[in-house]
């Protein structure tokens, strides 16, 4: 009987350090999976980046999905994956996760900011100050209820491109997955109105202008 005993306390000895073999390999390819997902953002990758840190997730709870590659996480198949986050070698996962989150959605975040307001100044480039104010007329005129008619003028304003809707798509979907869309529209009303700013000082009189203007009448008067 005590040597059947001592057989089972063997075995469990046996499989207790092959589970902690395990998890240490385990571990070691999050870590090398974790520096993997880095290297992806620090090269614009953004959107691999987010597709290898969901993958990372999941393997750091103990799940993978083998149909898909996953030789950059772990160079051959792992025989035995367990749920290693509260591990204390891993303690600042989470927080590294996270980190790595922020810094994509601030990718993302200058990519919808540029698609914008690239479309924005192309949009002024290419359509007339008299066709902005008549609509802008228009507008006024039918917030008082004084317009019955819409005079006609040029659409032009309304198009958008296939590749402008595809750009953006695929931004707000990277935004999305990075749990960043409310800080970039945050960010886009900020910048909205700083361009708005600088479209309408550039059709205004100078400070100098104003100067100039100025001393002319004042040297008119004196005459």
């Amino acid at each position: 009987a005590m040597g059947r005993l001592e057989i089972i306390r063997l075995r469990q000895r046996r499989q207790n350090l092959h589970r902690l073999g395990c998890a240490t390999k385990q571990m070691q390819d999050v870590i090398r999976g974790a520096a993997y997902c880095e290297s992806l953002v620090d090269q614009g990758e953004l959107e691999a980046s987010l597709d290898r840190l969901a993958v990372l997730e999941d393997y750091t709870c103990g799940h993978l999905d083998t149909t898909q590659d996953y030789a950059w996480l772990s160079p051959e198949k792992p025989e035995h994956l367990m749920d290693i986050r509260k591990l204390k070698a891993l303690e600042g996962f989470g927080r590294g996760v996270s980190q790595l989150r922020e810094r994509i959605g601030a990718g993302f975040q200058v990519r919808f900011l540029d698609i914008l307001l690239s479309d924005l100044r192309n949009h002024i480039s290419n359509t007339s100050n008299d066709d902005t104010v008549l609509r802008w007329a228009v507008a006024s005129q039918r917030y008082r209820g004084l317009s019955k008619q819409r005079p006609s003028m040029s659409t032009a304003y309304l198009a958008s491109s296939a590749k402008l809707r595809e750009n953006l798509s695929t931004v707000l979907i990277g935004l999305k997955r990075a749990k960043s869309t409310l800080a970039a529209a945050s960010a886009f009303r900020e910048a909205i109105s700083k361009e708005m700013k600088s479209i309408i000082r550039r059709h205004l009189p100078s400070s100098s202008d104003d100067d100039a203007e100025s001393t002319l009448s004042s040297s008119t008067r004196s005459s």
